[in-house]
Formats: C-alpha cells, sequence, structure tokens
C-alpha cells in the first residue's frame, strides 16, 4: 500500500476522532500506532500481519520510553502539575486577592489586579493558555461585580494571559530552546527583560 494514501487515511482518520472529542494524545498515539502497523504489514507487497506485530511493538515502546525519559522534556509535566497543585490549593486566588489589595488605590484597579494575578500563576506554569483560562474562572467574576464592562474584563485577562510565554518558568521557551539547541537560561533571561518592560508599560 502507498504510503502517502495511508498518512492521508491516518490524517482523517485523527480529525474524524478530534471531532468525536477523543484526547488528542489518545488520538495521535491509536493512529500512530495503527499506521506504523499497517506500513510494517505491507513492506512486502502482500498484507502479512504476523510480520508487523514485533517491529511495531518495539519501535512505539522503544519511541514511547524515549520521550517518558527525556531529561529535558521532563520539567513540562512538572510545571502543568504544579499549575494544578497551585490551583487546588487556593494559591491563584490568593495571589489574586494580594495584587488588588496592593492596587486598590490604583485607578483600574482591579484590572490591573488582574494581569499581576496573571503575572505570578505564569511564574508557576509557564504556560499562557493555563493561565487565561485558570485566572479568568478568578478575575472576570470580580471585575464584572464591581461594574467593568464585559470586554474590559476579558481583554485584562488575555492581556495578562500571554505573560505565561513570557515570564520564566515558559514552557514554549523550554521547547524552543531544545529543538533549536539555544540557551534556555539566556531565553529566560530575554523573556525576563520583556516581561518586564511590557508590565510597567501597561502599568502606567
Amino acid at each position: 500500500m502507498d504510503g502517502t494514501l495511508i498518512g492521508l487515511v491516518a490524517f482523517g482518520s485523527v480529525l474524524f476522532l478530534l471531532a468525536l472529542r477523543v484526547p488528542i494524545a489518545f488520538a495521535l498515539a491509536a493512529i500512530a500506532t495503527i499506521g506504523t502497523f499497517v506500513i510494517f504489514a505491507f513492506r512486502t507487497g502482500s498484507f502479512a500481519p504476523e510480520r508487523a506485530i514485533r517491529p511495531t511493538s518495539s519501535l512505539v515502546f522503544s519511541n514511547s520510553f524515549d520521550l517518558i525519559h527525556s531529561y529535558d522534556l521532563s520539567m513540562i509535566p512538572l510545571f502543568v502539575a504544579l499549575g494544578h497543585i497551585a490551583y487546588r490549593a487556593d494559591i491563584t486566588t490568593k495571589i489574586y486577592h494580594a495584587a488588588r489589595v496592593w492596587l486598590a488605590k490604583v485607578p483600574g484597579g482591579v484590572a490591573m489586579a488582574s494581569v499581576v494575578g496573571c503575572g505570578g500563576f505564569s511564574a508557576i506554569t509557564g504556560s499562557s493558555i493555563a493561565c487565561a483560562s485558570t485566572m479568568g474562572r478568578i478575575c472576570t467574576p470580580e471585575m464584572l461585580s464591581v461594574g467593568y464592562d464585559k470586554r474590559l474584563a476579558t481583554a485584562s485577562v488575555a492581556a495578562g494571559g500571554t505573560l505565561g510565554s513570557l515570564i520564566p518558568p515558559s514552557v514554549l521557551f523550554i521547547i524552543y530552546g531544545i529543538f533549536t539547541e539555544t540557551s534556555i537560561s539566556q531565553l529566560f533571561l530575554a523573556a525576563s527583560c520583556r516581561a518586564s518592560s511590557r508590565s510597567w508599560a501597561s502599568f502606567w
């Protein structure tokens, strides 16, 4: 069977599974395993599944082992786990409330507290999406309760959520540094300077 045809069928199958709300990791892993099995089964021209079981299992298990035991990527699930712990332990809410007290006398203090709270949560998780989704549940109702416009409330959280990819530890900078062989410490330093200037500009 042609490899291009297998690739197109696999791509369509992934889209179909995603449309059925199958988790991305399970969809990709299942289709990749089945696609590898089919390629090895048709390697001799005719379909021979007994010849594909051993090489497919060997390739899948070895790649999974290398990914799980990657020292460079091991920090990403730890950051995600730390973000869940911070959310469940109410740390994110306390960060926001502390920022709101500090900025109570500043014009637009509640919105600024949202940005500062996003910055504090970003320093824990390093993910913009996690920061925006988590802080949005905390900050947006608070801003709406004190009379903020919906557009301003959501825009404040969206702007603060972008700090997740700038403030170290940033997952995006870690992945970028690994694939481009760039110093991650220098990327973190550059991101810190950029995030500081951006925060002060939005503050003033």
